[in-house]
């Protein structure tokens, strides 16, 4: 898309295509190898293999983790946000594994950030270099 005097200006389909390419390429080691160790990985599995098991039984908003502590179960998702759990429970009701539903959830979020992003910056400077601060 062009301004009057002929300029690039980047459209919505061409913000949110950037946002993903640019998540692509920072999850791109984990989306690969497979998923990376850090702090949190081993409580990520559980609760998130939880969740897509919950969410194929039909529960949509999982609040109790009833595989936790052996078997006694865990209000996990009342302290911590499920939102992340939820995003990535919808691509293992697809059929994607744990670990890759982690990674795919996580590469959604990184976008959605890009293009939330663009949309503040859009309140502070030009569409152009909202983008480049997008990117940034």
């Amino acid at each position: 898309m062009r301004d009057t005097a002929g300029r690039f200006m980047p459209s919505g389909l061409l913000v949110w295509m950037t946002a993903f390419a640019f998540g692509a390429m920072l999850m791109l080691p984990e989306l690969v190898t497979g998923t990376i160790y850090n702090f949190s990985l081993r409580y990520n599995l559980v609760w998130g293999d939880q969740a897509i098991a919950l969410m194929r039984d039909g529960v949509l908003y999982p609040r109790w983790l009833p595989q936790s502590w052996d078997g006694l179960g865990s209000p996990t998702f009342y302290f911590y946000s499920p939102l992340f759990f939820i995003v990535s429970g919808l691509f293992g009701v697809l059929g994607v594994g744990t670990q890759t539903a982690l990674s795919l959830a996580s590469l959604a979020f990184i976008a959605l950030s890009g293009v939330a992003m663009n949309a503040f910056l859009r309140t502070l400077a030009p569409p152009r270099a909202a983008f480049a601060g997008m990117i940034l």
